[in-house]
């Protein structure tokens, strides 16, 4: 039987003294596609941020494709996985330079250079070519968030972590989204969103609010 490629077991996070996240399960197989929702608050991209070995749970362990996330496996570990957060943030750099920039990373330096893949996956998103030369401190709200969908896809990690990547996008922008999603039937994805309902994406959807 093959191994989950996320598994969280009984993990408690609390952050300021305040408990985010209590005894806390989740499985998700390879190839399977999740949507977390819940109000605020509720521990949605604290949970993204575990995963990524930014916040350390007080109690539990967390597995990705069955190896112990620890501080001598968590380098290893985030090459598996590509993050999306709601506002990405890349400094002054124009869009081009923001999707290679992360091929001139040492851990992502034997993959192959993807520049000939960008306009596909730009016009996918329903985004101009024409936008490659622009400030990344000029885009749009929903523009941040398909670019960084872009750079996400580009990676061709086995795992997706999305935080509200959906958020600022119209229900044409959000249906782009959907449908790039869905053709991703190898890797697995674990989403955060504030409005399940719109990520009709998800093979299982679990609302955090009620644990």
């Amino acid at each position: 039987m093959q191994e989950p490629a996320i598994d969280i077991s009984q993990i408690d996070v609390v952050l300021g003294g305040q408990s985010v996240l209590s005894s806390f399960s989740l499985q998700a197989e390879t190839g399977e596609k999740i949507c977390l929702y819940g109000a605020s608050g509720c521990g949605k991209s604290t949970l993204l941020r575990c995963l990524l070995g930014l916040v350390i749970p007080r109690a539990g362990a967390i597995r990705i494709q069955s190896t112990p996330l620890n501080a001598q496996s968590i380098w290893h570990l985030r090459a598996l996985m590509a993050w999306v957060p709601q506002d990405p943030d890349w400094g002054t750099l124009t869009v081009r330079d923001a999707l290679l920039r992360p091929f001139s990373f040492r851990v992502n330096q034997s993959l192959p250079m993807p520049e000939s893949q960008i306009p596909e996956w730009l016009d996918r998103l329903q985004l101009p070519e024409s936008l490659l030369n622009k400030s990344t401190q000029d885009l749009s709200g929903g523009e941040k968030q398909r670019v960084g969908m872009v750079g996400a896809l580009l990676l061709n990690r086995p795992i997706l972590l999305l935080d509200e990547v959906t958020s600022a996008l119209d229900s044409a922008n959000r249906d782009r989204v959907r449908e790039a999603l869905d053709d991703l039937q190898d890797r697995t994805v674990l989403a955060v969103s504030h409005d399940a309902d719109t990520e009709t994406w998800a093979d299982r959807r679990m609302d955090l609010g009620d644990r």
